[in-house]
């Protein structure tokens, strides 16, 4: 094998791997069914977390997961960043899993997982991704995962999902749902949602 062709063998190694639909809409629905728990107050006990006036309704961007996907993360890398940094407007998952589907259910339940815990302990790294989920200019998002084997020999998976636009601002508006949606936009009307508070 020349030298050119071995690069070629290490950067495919490096690259993650793309969703499929079933998998990707699981992901996309979990996110917005966070989004619109939020906005309608489900967790407005909590003084961190009020009704949201302008939430958006995410979609899957195929172009964000492809971005993310192409660039190249050895194992290792993915394993530092999980402990220890985050990136502006990107979340970094991971899960163990025993066969090879990937069907976004594993994606789904840690999702869920992390954001209650965010709720319920407060604890940095998990309000971290979960405010990066609540921020109410976002309306796509693209995921994209790599298989890897942890100290002991065990296969997880890492997923990074990548939003778009990413917002400086305060991470949502207050107020009654869908008070303030953006112009051009409305409150959600679709008789086969469950997302009636949020913003598209």
């Amino acid at each position: 094998m020349n030298t050119a062709l071995i690069l070629l063998a290490l950067i495919a190694k490096l690259a993650a791997d793309l969703y499929g639909k079933e998998a990707y809409d699981r992901i996309v629905k979990v996110h917005n069914e966070l989004g619109n728990d939020v906005a309608c107050g489900k967790y407005q006990n909590h003084s961190d977390y009020p009704k949201a006036s302008q939430m958006m309704m995410m979609k899957w961007n195929q172009s964000l997961a492809e971005a993310v996907g192409n660039v190249k993360h050895s194992c290792q890398q993915l394993k530092e960043r999980y402990l220890k940094k985050f990136i502006k407007g990107e979340n970094l998952y991971r899960v163990y899993f025993y066969n090879t589907v990937v069907d976004g259910l594993q994606e789904r339940d840690e999702i869920l997982r992390r954001s209650e815990k965010a709720v319920s302990t407060g604890a940095n790294f998990e309000v971290e991704r979960f405010h990066k989920i609540l921020h109410d200019k976002v309306t796509s998002i693209g995921c994209s995962y790599k298989n890897c084997e942890n100290d002991q020999g065990y296969d997880m998976r890492y997923f990074i999902c990548k939003y778009s636009p990413i917002d400086n601002g305060d991470m949502y508006h207050v107020g009654e749902p869908c008070s303030q949606c953006p112009v051009g936009t409305s409150c959600n009307q679709n008789a086969n949602s469950e997302f009636f508070n949020l913003c598209q």
